[in-house]
């Protein structure tokens, strides 16, 4: 009777053994903590899967069996405990000067465009920045929109609020509050879907991209582990690239520049 009722529990605590020796049961994979911020349709927390590029950062890093623990500030904050050494990286960030001091930059994840949102009854007319300084400008607290933008703001010779995000420059825009703001051109093309269409023609987007560039993870270079985590992320993507995953991934952010291309 005892051998008869005690096969059944050496079967059980096997495949427990099993479970646990493969991890399936608890999760044993080295982790690496990044900040980021909501940036629709890029990356956001009511997002599937959390957006394509939270996503596409996800799966390069569990090729390498690593698994991303995620916090989500405001983007400004967001850099700032990377740079502070709480988070080990901070996501969707492009190269400057300043940033080359504390961080290693991945391989670039995606390449973007940068394009000012004017409204239409501003009646602007511009070649260069310069004829932007009697403009009502916005921009987001702690982008940056390229050395020529923020030199002229800097210098006082273009007035720019800073809000907290695109979103609620875009009311202002159709509210008649602004004249223009530089946004991503992906983001800025998400932000008017959800708009009526009665208040998307009151923008438009300026066909000249002010900033051409890329869009990088950023390691903090005073965390021992910084070379690792870079190497590791860049191996992954890398794969994800050669398997045609990336592409797949990105082509829900595919604007008409791109596919012109």
């Amino acid at each position: 009777m005892w051998r008869a009722d005690a096969a059944p529990w050496h079967c059980v605590w096997l495949a427990l053994l099993l479970l646990l020796g493969s991890g399936t049961l608890f999760a044993d994979q080295p982790r690496i903590t990044l900040s980021a911020g909501d940036w629709p349709p890029f990356i956001d927390r009511q997002l599937p899967a959390g957006g394509p590029l939270r996503q596409i950062i996800d799966e390069a890093f569990a090729s390498q069996g690593l698994q991303v623990d995620w916090h989500f500030y405001p983007w400004a904050r967001a850099l700032h405990q990377a740079r502070q050494g709480r988070v080990q990286g901070s996501v969707l960030w492009s190269r400057t000067r300043d940033r080359e001091r504390d961080f290693l930059f991945s391989d670039v994840l995606m390449h973007n465009r940068v394009l000012l949102v004017e409204r239409r009854q501003a009646n602007l007319h511009w070649q260069t920045l310069a004829d932007l300084q009697h403009a009502r400008l916005a921009g987001v607290v702690a982008y940056d929109y390229g050395h020529a933008f923020q030199r002229l703001e800097r210098q006082g010779q273009l007035q720019v609020l800073r809000l907290p995000d695109e979103t609620q420059g875009l009311r202002m825009l159709i509210a008649g509050r602004l004249d223009a703001m530089p946004m991503e051109e992906a983001v800025a093309r998400h932000l008017l879907g959800k708009l009526p269409r009665e208040q998307q023609t009151k923008v438009r987007l300026a066909p000249r991209p002010l900033r051409e560039d890329g869009l990088f993870v950023l390691f903090n270079r005073q965390d021992p582990q910084a070379l690792y985590w870079r190497d590791r992320f860049n191996r992954g993507l890398q794969q994800l690239g050669e398997s045609g995953r990336l592409a797949v991934l990105l082509s829900p952010l595919q604007t008409p520049a791109d596919a012109s291309r």
